[in-house]
Formats: C-alpha cells, structure tokens, sequence
C-alpha cells in the first residue's frame, strides 16, 4: 500500500460522511472528473482500514486505465485532484456545521 494524504483523511471519516464525500464528488458543482470519483468507488471498498495489497498506484491504474501502460503522473495527479476535494469536502462540512451551531445559539 502507498502512503497518501488521501487515504489518511478518508480513515477518520465516519460511514455517514463517506457517503456525503461521495454526494460531494459526484456534485458537478464541485468536480467534474469522472476518473476522480472512479478513483473514490475503488478506494472506498477498502473502507474504513484501507490495508489491502492491492491499495498500489499501479493496480488502481489498471482498474482506472484497462490495457494502458501506467503512469505515475497520471495517478498523482488523480490522488492530488480527490485530496483536494476530500480537503474542501472537510472545510464545507466545517462551514455548515458551524452555521447550524449559530442558528441554535439565540442572540445575547
């Protein structure tokens, strides 16, 4: 298994917020990289320990490119595209959560 950001974040996320993440990437407002959510549907399965073997840039390129030769460009930049989404994933859930907490603390 690779060492990633990525896989990092996803780790502490709970289920209900893997699937929010997933209703995020597949927002068009905020990607529209199919290959990206791509990328996601195959990471999540080895949610929440995200341990396997076969986590290696090189068989997730398989899976994303049947019959390409693998590119480490390629998947770096695919990891770097879903890290940046799982980072404003995590700053727009911050957002709202604390828009809600506002609007149940009554004005002083």
């Amino acid at each position: 298994m690779f060492k990633s950001k990525v896989i990092e974040i996803f780790k502490t996320f709970t289920t209900e917020e893997i699937k929010l993440f997933r209703n995020f990437l597949l927002s068009p407002f905020h990607n529209s990289n199919k290959k990206v959510i791509k990328l996601f549907e195959i990471l999540k399965k080895y949610y929440p320990e995200f341990s396997s073997g076969y986590i290696q840039k090189e068989h997730l390129f398989k899976k994303l490119y049947p019959g390409k030769k693998y590119s480490d460009i390629v998947m770096r930049i695919l990891i770097s595209d879903l890290l940046k989404l799982a980072e404003e994933f995590l700053s727009y859930k911050g957002f709202t959560e604390d828009r809600i907490t506002e609007k149940k603390i009554p004005d002083i």
